[in-house]
């Protein structure tokens, strides 16, 4: 039960996208933390203000994380995150009892399998082809196989949508280019 739990929270996490937003929060923290140890003391300003910009930044973790629980940003703004209604909570998790350690297994399982090998198949297919090609493909797949052309669609729409980590490697990707300048910057002074 405690596990059934901790296992809808994260999805309530997941869905609210606070697992994003804390670890936006974080990249950006220590992006932040780095640029005051590296340039308070050249703008000649005390040493407690580094330690100052670190507290802060650890203060606002909470509120960050109290306002991505709350908060969604739409493109009509900023807007309350309603709360999960069971229809949503079947479409996160459609196997209420499947764990992530048997959805592992069961992976494991399925790459000898013939079916399984067909879709990773088609899949490279897909992804090798012009967008006009592709849905040819499908087509022609959706009349021969209506169960492995839905398989195959829902694996390439999953392949091609932007997940949390993609965001945070690009803001990985702008701090590591801000430090690199900010280190020029010093360097050539």
């Amino acid at each position: 039960m405690a596990l059934r739990r901790a296992k809808d929270f994260i999805l309530e996490l997941r869905r609210r996208r606070v697992i994003g937003v804390a670890g936006v929060y974080l990249v950006v923290g220590a992006g932040i933390i780095s640029f005051a140890a590296d340039a308070f003391p050249g703008l000649g300003l005390p040493a407690w203000t580094a330690t100052f910009v670190i507290v802060l930044v650890i203060l606002g973790f909470p509120v960050a994380m109290i306002l991505g629980w709350a908060y969604d940003v739409t493109p009509a703004g900023v807007v309350r995150t309603t709360d999960r209604k069971d229809d949503e909570a079947e479409a996160l998790d459609p196997e209420p009892e499947a764990s992530a350690v048997e959805a592992s297994t069961a992976l494991d399982e399925h790459k000898s399998d013939p079916e399984w090998a067909r879709l990773q198949d088609h899949l490279g297919k897909l992804l090798e082809a012009g967008s006009t090609e592709r849905q040819r493909y499908l087509t022609d797949l959706a009349r021969e196989d209506p169960a492995s052309a839905a398989a195959v669609e829902s694996l390439l729409e999953a392949h091609e949508s932007a997940g949390p980590l993609d965001d945070m490697l690009d803001w990985l990707q702008a701090a590591a280019v801000s430090s690199m300048i900010g280190k020029c910057v010093r360097f050539s002074t």
